[in-house]
């Protein structure tokens, strides 16, 4: 817009007689533009808004800045584009609300307007919430109520009407609090009145459990606590969180977040890594999914994924339990995948040729030559070729400034780097040599040292010349040996051929100018020798008294410098200990949490001093740093230093006392710098009691206890011995987590501790036994502790062998690859014998039937000479005559090729191998069937041998099946399509394994999910009655079968089925005489094998009498009968 024109109405414009027919001329028009140009170009002022004294922008075209003549205004302005204030409807502000409650005033008389019933104004009789007067207010003009707040009309939008924090007062929460308080602090009173007069020993609870309230379910040290359903798909129970933290899905809110994983609740990654400012959150996450990448984890992760590998293919190995059979089974898979690839490279370069062209020399004589050529003469320059160029860097290298011998920060101490040929930390500094080694030395050890103690020459001037002149007289020697060596070479060694001109020259010239080099050092060396002279006259006239002045000076210097870095070090290591001891007694107050601990915070206002923060970078763990978490796990539990620890050895029990430590921030430190030296472990730690087995069966009762997490009461017995009798301010330190519960349960005042520095002590322990016990006999330790672990290992394996459901897992797992590869060498066999005898596909669509007729037809064109094949096919048809003519009649006229003997034999054999297959995979159908009639008969009356051993293989075993819930049961073997459900949100999956049950193919489509829901229902009780029986039978399985038919009868006709409960008293009252049935059998069993057992021990008893008794005697005794 260039200028700005008044828009009036057409009435003012006939009241101010302006004349419409007016123009502007040629000259105001082109002014007009330019200036508009020039505003719009920024060399021109914009025009300015007459009403918010803003410019206006100049592109803005003139139907939009003109202002309409029905908006009058006395200048340019764009407040006719603006909303109008009067038009706008205000909103009610945040603050405005409702009031509640009354105003606290009453009038004295009735008023018009006001309630009826009481009196008050602000609501009607209808809405009165005093109660129903007999004499209303009305009537009586007394005790009249006080009036209610007048309301406000408020103006509420779309967002504030559904508001449900709106109007909202943050102030009246604060009386919650201080009524929590105030009970908190009456409980505790009472409670701490209760122990000081002995009248309770703990709340219990109606179990007679100890109760705690501030006990959680979610305990911190059961992370890594796993329910393998199979092994490729592990639900882990870890991760678990306190009710006031806050959960990890909320630190990142995306749809799609690539950190939290919902399928073991814990942090697929550190969603703060890298991010400044957030390093205290980011170590909250540095345990979840933590990986190492070094020493022996990468081969136990190999190890595992090889045993899922192993167990999926149909071999159960587990990586923990059996590792040696684990690392058996793993060499030998190397060893045959080893001879495999190279049987077939043989074979491929047996084949195909080019063996030549594998063998190659090695890497090392490959990298090592080159094809460029470069000669060189006796002094080392280039004659032939082109010198390679050597390898550019952007760092500087081998460049030592200020006379060093090594860079900086080759040298390390108390977090500081150095030069590691003088041990300075002063970087750029001057080297001082072995002498400023020596001087660091005897300052940390607290000695101190003159100057001329530490540097035989009393200034650094005259050791650099001497130096500086010793170089150069070595360089001239070295010169002259080098020239006249190089000349007895030229002159004895002939030339093997002319050199051009140019080079003699270029020699020529470069010895000039290392004789005018050599002179000009010799002038140099001379000055440098008067020099000298006239220092040494002059030093020669001073006094002796001024010198041991200068000395005295020195020595108090270097003395004072020695006291000021002894006492800055000093400074430093309390700072050090006063960090550790902050750090653990915070840890002990995170620990103890908002109840436990008695103030919100203990740091003071006052700024931490330049040795304190030296001393927190020093001792702080990053959290990039691997030993982060191992750091942190030792320093929770260093806030408590256990008196005693409980080590178990296979021998005994040895409760270990730990000294006394005054900073409990020092106990991880000595721990750690005494695990390499006994004597040092020994002064921390030493036995006080050892409490030996009995025999090798207390040892195993003892073991089992513990692996279980029970306290054995010879365990009890031997702490209630040796521990003090008041247990109330001990703290023992053990091994396990689980133990503590048992142990608590026997010991309620002893405090237990676990992880952290007592898994170090115990390390030390188990390294340094027989040092702390030197009166025990440490050879018969090592066969106590061999013999303990043949015995641990055998009790395990004897308890898996009653268990058959492991060959039940085996044996699935091998029908079910036994019917994949049926199914494909079926496939295949079809396709090789069908280029022969393509009819025979249609005739025989059963591949058994298939495999058999191949064998037995195999040349179709020499049947006639077989006289028993019309018999053969009779056999394999079942007797079926019209089949058996169709196949013989579509051989005769067949269109299949012709095949040579070779072909037919190869496929003879192949498909007889087919048939032998199909032949053992019905048998092994039938082994597993008798193994589940065993193992877990009531489950295979319910949902077959098949299904039901599927069930056990996805579990792991029967045990594990039996404490699933029915809602597991129901969906094992969909458990992606469960999580994919998860996560797109969409329909979770009503079956899995139990589809192939026939009971879900008779249901409707509607009732599908109800019958799987009640056959996982039924499936979870068999199995358990299966698992916990002492006795197994298939009554209740048939019950239970019985309940699930009725169930689908009732969904198709609507008959009522039995109670569940008159079912189950019916099976257990059958059950008791099949079961009494068993006994009996198994008792014949046992006598009958016993009485083969004994025939067997008198026989071979015979055999060994006849054996002894010698033959010529019985001749004599023969020949004297016949006398």
């Amino acid at each position: 817009m260039a200028s700005y024109k008044q828009n009036l109405p057409p009435s003012a414009v006939v009241r101010q007689h302006v004349s419409l027919a007016d123009k502007k001329s040629k000259a105001e028009v082109q002014r007009d533009r330019q200036l508009e140009e020039d505003r719009k170009a920024g060399t021109a002022p914009a025009m300015v808004d007459v009403q918010t004294g803003r410019d206006i922008n100049p592109h803005i075209p003139m139907f939009i800045s003109q202002n309409p003549w029905y908006v009058p205004s006395e200048g340019p302005t764009l407040k006719h584009q603006r909303p109008h204030e009067e038009r706008q409807k205000k909103m009610t502000q945040i603050h405005e609300w409702y009031q509640k409650g009354t105003t606290g005033k009453s009038a004295t008389k009735f008023r018009k307007g006001a309630c009826e019933n009481c009196g008050a104004m602000g609501h009607q009789k209808r809405d009165c919430f005093d109660r129903p007067r007999k004499s209303n207010a009305k009537e009586t003009n007394a005790n009249i109520a006080e009036d209610d707040y007048v309301q406000p009309k408020l103006s509420l939008g779309f967002d504030a009407k559904r508001d449900r924090w709106n109007g909202y007062d943050p102030a009246t929460h604060k009386q919650v609090i201080e009524d929590y308080e105030h009970l908190e602090e009456a409980r505790k009173v009472v409670k701490e009145h209760e122990m000081k007069e002995g009248e309770s020993e703990g709340p219990t609870t109606e179990e007679g459990a100890p109760k705690d309230e501030d006990m959680y379910a979610e305990d911190a040290d059961m992370a890594g606590v796993s329910v393998d359903m199979d092994s490729r798909t592990r639900i882990t129970v870890r991760n678990l969180r306190i009710r006031e933290d806050t959960a990890k899905y909320l630190y990142n809110l995306a749809e799609n977040s690539p950190y939290y994983d919902p399928k073991s609740r814990s942090m697929r990654e550190n969603p703060f890594a890298g991010v400044a400012g957030k390093e205290l959150e980011a170590a909250r996450f540095s345990g979840d999914n933590f990986v190492r990448y070094s020493g022996e984890v990468t081969a136990a992760n190999e190890a595992q994924v090889f045993a899922w590998q192993a167990t999926r293919g149909g071999v159960y190995a587990h990586s923990i339990a059996e590792p040696t059979k684990l690392e058996a089974l793993k060499k030998e898979y190397e060893k045959g995948k080893t001879t495999l690839k190279n049987e077939t490279q043989k074979e491929l370069l047996d084949k195909y040729g080019g063996g030549e062209h594998m063998e190659r020399p090695a890497d090392e004589l490959l990298l090592a030559q080159t094809e460029s050529y470069i000669e060189y003469n006796r002094k080392g320059k280039v004659i032939k070729g082109k010198e390679r160029a050597a390898i550019s860097s952007r760092f500087k290298e081998d460049i030592y400034p200020q006379n060093h011998t090594s860079v900086f920060g080759s040298f390390w101490r108390e977090g500081n780097w150095g030069y590691k040929c003088c041990h300075q930390f002063v970087r750029n500094s001057y080297c001082t040599g072995r002498q400023g080694v020596e001087a660091e030395s005897s300052a940390a050890k607290g000695t101190t040292t003159s100057n001329e103690q530490v540097f035989k020459v009393p200034k650094l001037v005259e050791p650099t010349e001497v130096k500086e002149e010793e170089m150069v007289k070595e360089e001239v020697k070295e010169e002259e040996k080098s020239n006249e060596s190089e000349e007895e070479e030229e002159s004895v060694e002939p030339t093997k051929s002319s050199t051009p001109s140019d080079d003699e020259e270029k020699m020529k010239q470069y010895e000039e100018e290392r004789r005018l080099e050599k002179e000009r050092r010799e002038r140099e060396q001379r000055r440098r020798d008067k020099n000298r002279e006239k220092r040494g006259r002059k030093k020669a006239k001073l006094g002796k008294r001024k010198r041991r002045h200068r000395d005295s000076d020195e020595d108090s210097n270097s003395s004072g410098s020695s006291d000021s870095e002894s006492d800055s070090d000093k400074e430093t290591r309390r700072a050090m200990k006063k960090a550790n001891r902050e750090r653990a007694e915070g840890m002990k107050a995170a620990k103890e949490g908002d109840r436990g601990r008695k103030y919100n915070t203990d740091y003071s206002n006052t700024a931490p001093t330049e040795k304190e923060m030296e001393a927190y970078r020093m001792t702080s763990v990053h959290s990039a740093d691997p030993m982060a978490a191992y750091m942190n796990s030792k320093y929770y539990t260093m806030s408590e230093v256990p008196h005693f620890v409980l080590y178990e050895h296979a021998a005994g029990y040895a409760l270990m006392k730990i000294k006394e430590f005054e900073d409990a921030g020092l106990i991880v430190q000595e721990v750690d710098a005494a695990h390499a030296d006994g004597y040092k472990f020994s002064q921390i730690v030493e036995l006080k009691a050892f409490d030996p087995f009995k025999n090798t069966e207390a040892a195993l009762e003892n073991c089992n206890s513990i692996s279980e997490g029970l306290a054995h009461p010879d365990l009890t017995n031997f702490l209630q011995k040796e521990l003090p009798k008041k247990k109330k301010h001990v703290v023992l330190g053990i091994n396990d987590s689980k133990l503590a519960g048992s142990l608590t349960e026997a010991f309620p005042d002893l405090k237990l501790v676990f992880g952290g520095v007592i898994t170090e002590i115990l390390r030390g322990t188990r390294v340094h036994f027989e040092r702390l016990a030197k009166d025990l006999p440490h050879h018969s330790l090592s066969k106590a502790q061999l013999s303990l672990g043949h015995s641990y290992s055998r009790s395990k394996v004897k308890f898996d062998v009653h268990r058959v459901d492991n060959m039940v897992i085996q044996s699935i797992a091998l029908l079910d690859q036994l019917d994949k590869d049926i199914n494909l060498f079926g496939m295949r066999i079809r396709e090789w014998y069908s280029y022969h005898y393509p009819e025979l596909f249609r005739l025989a669509p059963d591949q058994y039937k298939y495999s058999r007729l191949a064998v037995a037809i195999l040349d179709r064109n020499k049947m006639a000479e077989n006289e028993n094949l019309e018999n053969e096919i009779l056999e394999i048809l079942d007797n079926d005559a019209e089949k058996t003519a169709q196949i013989i009649e579509a051989a005769r006229t067949s269109m299949g090729m012709d095949i040579s003997d070779l072909d037919l034999e190869n496929i003879k054999r192949f498909a007889a191998r087919v048939a032998s297959l199909m032949e053992y995979r019905q048998q092994l159908h039938e082994y597993i069937k008798d193994r589940m009639d065993h193992c877990a008969p009531s489950l295979s009356a319910l949902i077959g041998e098949q299904v039901g051993a599927r069930l056990i293989s996805h579990a792991g075993s029967l045990t594990n099946l039996a404490k699933y819930p029915a809602s597991t049961v129901q969906i094992l073997g969909a458990e992606k399509a469960l999580f994919r459900a998860l996560k797109t949100r969409s329909n979770t999956p009503k079956y899995g394994l139990l589809f192939h049950s026939s009971f879900i193919g008779k249901a409707g489509t509607k009732n599908k999910g109800r019958v799987s829901r009640y056959l996982a229902n039924k499936c979870s009780i068999a199995a358990r009655v299966d698992c916990f029986s002492e006795t197994p039978v298939s009554t209740y399985g048939e019950f239970l079968r019985q309940q699930v038919e009725d169930r689908l009868e009732y969904f198709t006709s609507g008959t009522v089925p039995k109670k569940n409960i008159d079912v189950m008293k019916e099976a257990e009252e059958a059950a008791v005489e099949v079961k009494e049935k068993v006994i009996k059998k198994k008792k014949k069993a046992a006598k009958k094998a016993k009485r083969l057992a004994e025939e067997m021990s008198a026989g071979a008893a015979e055999a060994e009498v006849d054996e002894e008794a010698p033959k010529p005697k019985k001749k004599k005794k023969s020949k004297a009968g016949d006398e």
